[in-house]
C-alpha cells in the first residue's frame, strides 16, 4: 500500500498507463498478532526451513490461505507443500 503513492509517479513519468487497482496482500500472524520486530513475535524462518527447505516454506506460505487474507504461522504446515515438490 505505501508503494501505491509512488509506482503511479515512476508510472506516468516513464509514459506507462496507471493500473486501474492496486492489491494489498494479507499479513503472516503469529500468535494472532502480525509479526512485529518491535514487538518481538517474529519467527526465525532459517530455523524453519533446515528439514523442508525454502521451497517447501515459501510453498505452504503461499497456499495457506488467500493471499488478501491474513494467515496464522501456526497453520502452516510445510508436509504437503514438500510432498508435491519432489514429486
Amino acid at each position: 500500500r505505501f508503494h501505491a503513492v509512488y509506482w503511479p509517479a515512476f508510472l506516468m513519468s516513464a509514459g506507462v498507463a496507471l493500473p486501474r487497482t492496486v492489491f494489498g496482500h494479507g499479513f503472516l500472524l503469529h500468535r494472532g498478532e502480525k509479526m512485529s520486530k518491535s514487538k518481538g513475535n517474529l519467527v526465525e524462518f532459517s530455523s524453519s526451513m533446515v528439514d523442508p527447505g525454502a521451497d517447501a516454506v515459501r510453498v505452504a506460505i503461499a497456499f495457506a490461505g488467500p493471499v488478501e487474507d491474513d494467515i496464522s504461522w501456526e497453520d502452516v504446515s510445510t508436509t504437503g507443500a514438500q510432498k508435491n515438490l519432489m514429486e
